[in-house]
């Protein structure tokens, strides 16, 4: 970007929108973010060969200097419909067999990476985001609780 013509680069730049018409950072904000990166810990960044993906009726059409080093994401991950689920007994046990999140209604919540270690998240239920492999553990003692199984989508 070569040298910032912005006096006040480390500071809020108030005066000046985050985007422009087109949906792109303005360099006041390019700067501030750049030098909030630098300030936290991070290193220095370049923005080099810097493509612009845009959305048409044909598909996306890929606009920048020479060819890309990366591969352009298709968009959101696809959604599948909620699942509800079946709580039979307590102690209930569910692996996540992919990305999504649960949603429950009552009951005792505790969530694992590994199956065997165990973490309380709530007394009353939730929503509880979890990768593929995670597990929730649900105990209750009077009437079940509602769960329902939300996959994909991030």
């Amino acid at each position: 970007m070569g040298v910032n013509p912005y006096q006040f680069s480390s500071a809020f730049p108030k005066d000046f929108q985050i985007v422009d018409g087109l949906g792109q950072l303005q360099p006041a904000w390019q700067y501030f973010f750049q030098a909030l990166w630098a300030k936290t810990g991070g290193g220095s960044t370049t923005v080099n060969n810097s493509y612009v993906v845009i959305e048409t009726p044909g598909g996306p059409v890929i606009s920048g200097p020479g060819p890309s080093n990366g591969t352009p994401i298709g968009g959101a991950v696809a959604k599948s419909a909620p699942v509800v689920q079946t709580l039979s007994a307590s102690p209930w046990f569910f692996r996540a067999a992919e990305n999504g999140f649960m949603a429950l209604s009552g009951g005792q919540v505790e969530y694992s990476r590994d199956g065997v270690n165990f973490y309380l998240t709530s007394m009353t239920g939730g929503q509880i985001m979890m990768v593929e492999g995670d597990f929730v553990n649900v105990i209750w003692y009077t009437a079940a609780p509602s769960a329902v199984w939300f996959p994909g989508g991030f």
